[in-house]
């Protein structure tokens, strides 16, 4: 996956094979087939993969579930991702993956209370994780999106109080700015997401404005009128 990321797909693909001889369970060699798949704008690709290691008996079930609740939660089918997960049926308190891909599905939408719910439950399993001051400062910033701003500003003040870390100076400097009462303060409306293609960022920027207002498109149609060779 390292290789994929820096768009070195030949040496991506051979540490694949390297996998399938080496005796790397079936299921996870299908999942980073379709994660690099997906570093290549190969959508379809990376669902075969998915739904392959989802075929798999025993652990393929995992696997594959929530390697295609990534996908549509990448793709804005928030639908799709909550049936995926939903299959999975209850999951032991310490499946962190499970929760984070709640975590990533419900950012997607916009639904900043369950976020801070889903933070929540991760953080009480896994209070020491290497992600646990970034989550701190996501589920504050999560109540702030929601409208709970007593709630917000209490999360903040917690991890300002606790250390003097790049996330207590950080949560400060967001308490500093919320004193200013007279500071102009615009929230955004969520706004939808899709895996962009390469070379199609103008397509994609396009795409996603028009769904934000309710009309249908795709980058690669947007890309077949505004983009010509001339």
């Amino acid at each position: 996956l390292l290789f994929a990321g820096k768009r070195c797909r030949k040496l991506a693909e051979a540490e694949l094979a390297r996998a399938c001889t080496a005796g790397v369970s079936l299921e996870r060699v299908r999942a980073a087939e379709a994660e690099v798949a997906l570093e290549f704008d190969e959508r379809a690709i990376a669902k075969s993969a998915y739904e392959a290691a989802l075929a798999i008996p025993g652990a393929g079930e995992r696997v594959g579930r929530l390697g295609l609740a990534r996908l549509h939660t990448v793709l804005g089918e928030f639908d799709a991702a909550a049936a995926s997960l939903t299959a999975l049926g209850e999951r032991p308190a310490g499946d962190l993956a499970v929760k984070r891909a709640w975590h990533r599905l419900y950012a997607a939408k916009g639904e900043w209370t369950k976020v801070a719910e889903a933070i929540a439950s991760f953080l009480e399993v896994a209070p020491d994780a290497d992600s646990a001051r970034r989550l701190m400062l996501e589920r504050a910033s999560a109540f702030y999106r929601a409208g709970a701003i007593a709630e917000a500003r209490a999360a903040w003040a917690a991890i300002a109080e606790d250390g003097d870390d790049w996330a207590s100076r950080a949560a400060s400097r967001t308490l500093a700015k919320l004193e200013k009462s007279s500071a102009k303060r615009t929230r955004l409306q969520a706004f939808p997401s899709v895996a962009q293609l390469r070379n199609h960022c103008g397509p994609a920027s396009v795409e996603l404005c028009m769904r934000f207002f309710g009309v249908s498109a795709d980058q690669v149609a947007v890309a077949r009128e505004i983009k010509h060779p001339d």
